[in-house]
This record gives C-alpha cells, structure tokens and sequence, in this order.
C-alpha cells in the first residue's frame, strides 16, 4: 500500500510476508466490547496501550507521587499527552513541552 494519507482495504484481504499469510485489517481488542457501550476506537486512546503504557510508566516505572514534578519531554504526542492528564489527576505538577 505505500506511503500515503488515505487507503481503501478490503477488511478480509490478505498478504504473504516473511512466508506467513497476515490480515491487512486485524481486528481490534475487544476487551470493550464485552458489557461497554464504548467504541472501538476507545483501544486506540486511553483505553488501548496508550493508555497502558502511560498509567504503567508513570505509575510503576517511575512510582510517581502526588506533589513531585514531572517534566514531559513529548507532551503532545500519543502517550505524553496521556502522562500529563494521569499524573495531574494524581496530584503531580506537570511541566510538558511540545515541540
């Protein structure tokens, strides 16, 4: 498919690679949808790994703590953004940059 901003894929087609035959489409966790009215695409955000890296990273890698400083060196990015809003609902003060 290419480098490219938009594509149209069959859901069901498929491609030899590294001799194994790979969906092109896989279909998303669906750790959601067992009792959630929530979309899909919620796996891609804080309910997906994301947000699991996130929570993991600030929380037990770093053993974060309500008061101490965090600086995000990616505060916009996929999983900085949700660093700052974890660690400021856990009572950090959040120093994040952007660019």
């Amino acid at each position: 498919m290419g480098w490219q901003t938009y594509s149209v894929v069959n859901a069901d087609a498929k491609q030899e690679m590294c001799g194994h035959t790979i969906n092109l489409v896989e279909n998303l966790p669906k750790q959601i949808e067992h009792g959630c009215n929530l979309p899909k695409s919620a796996c891609l955000g804080v309910l997906g790994i994301p947000g699991i890296t996130a929570y993991i990273a600030l929380t037990h890698v770093c053993q974060a703590t309500a008061g101490e400083n965090i600086v995000i060196s990616s505060a916009a990015g996929q999983i900085g953004h949700l660093v700052g809003q974890i660690a400021k609902i856990l009572g950090l003060n959040v120093i994040g940059k952007i660019s």
